[in-house]
Parts: structure tokens; C-alpha cells; sequence
């Protein structure tokens, strides 16, 4: 009977410390996966991280790009207006010549008046050149 027990006393032993060498496995195993995760999970956050960062780098060169088209066509406004008035006088003269070599033609009231100013000079049309 000594015996036996002995035997089931050592059996006990051998299982509590299979039972033990299986429980560290199992930890061990687990804590390679959580780190594993934890630095799964940490990659992804810095690789968000630099995604935003450089997508608030672009919008705010976009952002300086817009600022700067803006301001070039502020500038260019002036120069426009000028243009564009030339233009404007330039179809005046073209139409004015183009009634003036069709021959005569009979326009009244104050169109007509207007007509006659602008295609005889006066004394105010000297002065300004």
C-alpha cells in the first residue's frame, strides 16, 4: 500500500508540474501574441500617424497655392481691365470705320448725335490727345 501511495504521490508531482510546464506554455505562447498584436496595432498607429501629417502638409500647400493664385490674379485684374477696354475701343473704331466707308447713312435723336461726335473730332477730342 506504501508503495501505491508513494507511486500516486509521485504521479501527483509529475502532473502538477506538466500542469505547470503547460500553463507557462500557454502563457508564454500568449504573451507572444499580445506583443505580437501590441506592435501590430503600434505600427499601424504610427503609419496613421504619418498619413495624417503628410495630408496636413498637402492641404496646407494647397491652401498656400490657392493663396498665391488668388493673389496673382488680384494683381492681374488691373491689367485685364486695361486689356479689355483697349479691346472694347479697338471694336468701337472698327465699326466706326466700317460705317464710314459703307457710305451714307441717316440716324436720328441722340444715337445720331453720339454717332457724329464720335466720328468728328472736336475741340474737347483734340485735347485729349
Amino acid at each position: 500500500m506504501d508503495v501505491r501511495i508513494a507511486q500516486a504521490a509521485g504521479n501527483l508531482e509529475v502532473a502538477k508540474s506538466e500542469g505547470m510546464k503547460e500553463a507557462e506554455e500557454i502563457r508564454k505562447s500568449m504573451e507572444i501574441k499580445c506583443e505580437e498584436r501590441k506592435v501590430k496595432v503600434t505600427q499601424m498607429a504610427n503609419t496613421t500617424v504619418v498619413e495624417s501629417e503628410a495630408q496636413l502638409r498637402a492641404a496646407e500647400n494647397n491652401s498656400k497655392a490657392l493663396v498665391a493664385t488668388a493673389g496673382a490674379e488680384n494683381n492681374s485684374t488691373a491689367g485685364l481691365e486695361v486689356k479689355r477696354k483697349y479691346e472694347l475701343e479697338w471694336q468701337r473704331l472698327q465699326i466706326l470705320e466700317v460705317l464710314a466707308k459703307d457710305g451714307r447713312r441717316f440716324v436720328t435723336g441722340e444715337a445720331g448725335k453720339q454717332l457724329l461726335k464720335d466720328m468728328v473730332p472736336g475741340p474737347s477730342q483734340m485735347l485729349k490727345k
